[in-house]
């Protein structure tokens, strides 16, 4: 990518994190006011019907953007101009890559407010860092920058320690204005290596009481990080002084609660960096380095002298300059005016602006703000849940794009074929369930999909009013190994139901999932949350493909009446394993040959190429211990 003048950047810089105002959000909104966001000038693009309902709302209004700055315990002290804002980032700056996500909501110019806002060489490094800043002020002198406020104004705080992997869309903002007079955060949720934790209860004598997994956004519901914080401005006044102690957003967000101000939380929908940590910061600049648009290219005045040796993506700032006999890997990032000097070596660092590598120094895996006391490698947690989350192995092979793709299009196919052709049978079933018991014809239940989404899974009703309910009264009497239930003679089974239940007829209205695209034909079981946090593993791979309405486990089971939970986790990851067109097909016909799941087809039937060993079969009692693995 060149280096091409961008309006407002006094150094014309590209800041490459994304795609600059090209940015496209999910109901993109565009303002054309310079005085702030008009909903009389906005332009959209992929609109949609709840935009324009939205658009219709919205009063005119205006979005003033306030930005923090802080330092890091990572950044040297005797800096002035290191900050958070001033690093930078790809082929720009943090601020830069702030504002390009800013604009989808507001044109107004930034504020910038920090504690080293009244130092002359901070000023000078804002100004270079971004020149879409129409002041720096000091969060003690910032009501005197919104003097010009109205009462109906919006002030919107960013946070940049909490940094969102991916732009937060405009529509959430933009409904909250429209919707609430109260605060809104916009807040990053704890996570955890794996998505889960367990947690030991102890009873007071020390002994273990129970063991309980928390899933995270399910059952871990912990703010971790506010990244915005949307606030009216007629409150500012109020809470003023609780920002002026605050050593975040998140310290914001819980003064502001104190002080009797209403407020709402947002989740952000993905993970988020936490740049207080210089492990999260390295992977933030890998990010913008790797996902750029374009292959990112050196600023003009850049130099890497003759005998220098580069390897990887690396990215020259102004006037930085990479000495003969010097070695820099990538992915890296060298500020504007910083010098590698001869010998020195330099792996997949971030190296701020006006830095000086000494020579015969070797920096590896380090934010360097200033010549750092120590050279060891940063060992800040680099495997942790969120940075996993946040460096992406790159583009996905298009081989593994065909077949979900191909297999959607025609799951939807055969199941809106399946509803016209099916549908004299679908309502002969639905009036005899009138006749047979009192109650709607249809049951749903939440269950869970691709991605752990929550879908409201259709069946016919087997079961009399209140079912569910009774479910706890009959718990101990559950004949399943496995997280389900089921019992013999179940009391509370209809007469029709049984028989329904018996040719699986009950699932035809799953059609309808298939056809809106919560499931698949083929596939696993769909189940609620609370089965499907039993195993780690099977959780992951059952969940990593849509719920399907038959599968290789109901074709496959055997024991049915005693349980075969430790099957239904072998078959799940079997067929997750082996995911092919022919595999869906030999499922499909083991599925009518069997009646529906009533009998069994051998597992190296439906999966050929897999290697299964022979059954051991040992009784034990009155069962069957199935041993197979793939």
């Amino acid at each position: 990518m060149a280096w091409p003048d961008i309006p407002g950047c006094s150094d014309s810089r590209n800041y490459g994190l994304i795609s600059s105002a090209k940015l496209t959000f999910p109901g993109h909104w565009r303002a054309g006011a310079k005085t702030g966001l008009n909903t009389r000038d906005l332009k959209c693009q992929t609109f949609g019907a709840a935009g324009r309902i939205l658009l219709q709302q919205l009063p005119s209004v205006r979005i003033i953007p306030i930005v923090l700055d802080w330092r890091t315990p990572y950044m040297a002290a005797d800096v002035v101009s290191a900050s958070l804002l001033t690093t930078p980032i790809g082929a720009g700056s943090l601020l830069c890559a702030l504002h390009a996500r800013l604009e989808a909501i507001t044109r107004e110019k930034l504020i910038v407010a920090s504690a080293y806002a009244d130092l002359p060489p901070y000023q000078r490094a804002i100004r270079a860092a971004c020149g879409q800043v129409s002041a720096t002020v000091t969060i003690e002198s910032l009501d005197e920058a919104l003097s010009a406020c109205a009462p109906g104004d919006w002030l919107l705080f960013v946070d940049p320690l909490c940094f969102p992997v991916e732009p937060i869309t405009a529509g959430p903002v933009l409904a909250r204005i429209a919707h609430s007079c109260s605060a809104v955060h916009l807040v990053s949720m704890s996570q955890n290596p794996g998505g889960m934790t367990d947690r030991v209860q102890f009873d007071r004598r020390g002994g273990i009481r129970g063991i309980h997994r928390f899933y995270d956004r399910r059952t871990w519901m912990f703010v971790s990080g506010v990244s915005c914080t949307l606030l009216p401005a007629s409150l500012f006044g109020t809470v003023r002084s609780e920002l002026e102690v605050s050593q975040s957003l998140a310290d914001f967000r819980r003064s502001i609660a104190s002080c009797g101000v209403p407020a709402r939380d947002v989740g952000i929908a993905g993970a988020t960096f936490d740049l207080r940590r210089e492990a999260h910061l390295l992977r933030l600049s890998e990010r913008a380095i790797i996902h750029a648009p374009v292959p990112l290219e050196n600023h003009p005045t850049a130099r890497i002298e003759p005998g220098a040796r580069v390897s990887g993506p690396v990215v020259l700032h102004r006037g930085a300059i990479i000495s003969a006999d010097a070695v820099v890997i990538g992915p890296a990032v060298i500020g504007a005016g910083t010098r590698i000097e001869s010998g020195a070596v330099v792996a997949q660092c971030l190296i701020a602006d006006d830095v000086t590598v000494p020579s015969g120094s070797v920096i590896a895996h380090r934010a360097v703000f200033g010549l750092p006391d120590t050279l060891e490698p940063s060992i800040d947690d680099f495997d942790d849940a969120a940075a996993a989350l946040c460096l992406d192995e790159g583009p996905t092979d298009r081989r593994h794009l065909f077949y979900p793709l191909v297999k959607t299009m025609l799951d939807r196919a055969a199941a809106a074929l399946g509803l016209a052709v099916l549908s004299p049978l679908l309502l002969l079933v639905a009036a005899l369930i009138k006749l047979d018991s009192r109650g709607p014809v249809f049951y749903a239940e939440l269950r869970e999909t691709i991605g752990g989404r929550l879908f409201h899974c259709w069946k016919f009703r087997t079961m009399r009013i209140g079912a569910a309910a009774e479910q706890r009264e009959l718990a101990l009497k559950n004949q399943m190994d496995g997280p389900q239930f089921k019992i013999h003679a179940d009391p509370r089974i209809t007469t029709l139901g049984r028989w329904l239940r018996k040719v699986s007829i009950d699932e035809l209205p799953q059609l309808y999932n298939v056809l809106i695209g919560d499931m698949s034909l083929v596939g696993p079981r769909p189940s609620p949350f609370h089965e499907n946090q039993i195993c780690v593993p099977w959780r992951q791979a059952r969940l990593s493909v849509r719920a399907g309405i038959t599968g290789l486990w109901q074709v496959c089971r055997e024991d049915r009446r005693n349980g075969d939970f430790h099957q239904w986790i072998n078959y799940d990851v079997m067929y997750v394993r082996h995911l092919s067109f022919m595999v869906d097909l030999r499922i499909l016909i083991a599925t009518v040959i069997t009646g529906g799941g009533a009998g069994r087809v051998p597992a190296s039937w439906v999966i050929r190429s897999a290697v299964i060993p022979l059954r051991e079969e040992q009784p034990i009692g009155d069962r069957t211990r199935v041993e197979a693995s793939v």
